[in-house]
């Protein structure tokens, strides 16, 4: 698995890029040919002004429901961000670099291409990246219903030394009904449940 080594050391690229529960993190990357079969989100259910927005069948699905679920709740869980290519993510990264910034700084937040998990159509923003969603209505239901439709807050607090990445609380993952709800209920990261429950 790699996580007692720097990040971004002994990298794997990853082979079976379709599965549900490919992980993508700092030590495993997609191949740079890598691209998902996806279908557009209804704009009615994406952030306005954020472009159109693509998912996997099965997430699209998913966040369809949720949406639409807790919308009879009066709440409003929008799409913000989805698929990215790999070329994109390139490119986002390098422009960070080059803007000033520390390489280190830059990774806290920012995936190296390949190494981004919107390459796979799993994941979705729902909300601008800023610490004010968690006083917001709706994260303080996903956090506790996302599961229940295969999505787990990827990025956890107090996890950093283990996911890589600060604290993320828009960024959901697709999972699947069954993995997200073990996840969930164990407290553990995506990469700890893939270390002891995946990998062979």
């Amino acid at each position: 698995m790699g996580l007692d080594l720097p990040f971004y050391t002994n990298i794997n690229t990853i082979k079976e890029t379709n599965r549900i529960d490919v992980l993508v993190n700092k030590y495993n990357k997609l191949p740079d040919d890598f691209t998902p079969q996806l279908e557009q989100l209804p704009a009615s259910i994406c952030s306005p002004g954020m472009g159109n927005q693509y998912l996997r069948k099965e997430a699209k699905e998913a966040f369809e429901k949720m949406h639409y679920d807790a919308k009879k709740l009066g709440l409003n869980i929008t799409a913000y961000g989805t698929y990215r290519s790999i070329a994109l993510q390139h490119s986002i990264w390098a422009g960070k670099v080059n803007s000033g910034r520390t390489i280190a700084d830059v990774d806290r937040l920012n995936s190296r291409g390949g190494h981004s998990e919107h390459h796979t159509g799993l994941a979705v923003d729902v909300i601008k990246n800023n610490s004010t969603v968690e006083k917001s209505d709706e994260f303080k239901w996903y956090k506790e219903n996302a599961h229940l439709y295969g999505f787990i807050i990827r990025y956890p607090k107090g996890k950093e030394k283990i996911t890589g990445y600060s604290y993320e609380p828009w960024h959901l993952r697709y999972l699947g009904v069954d993995i997200a709800t073990e996840i969930y209920n164990s407290g553990l990261t995506f990469e700890e449940y893939y270390a002891l429950m995946i990998v062979d």
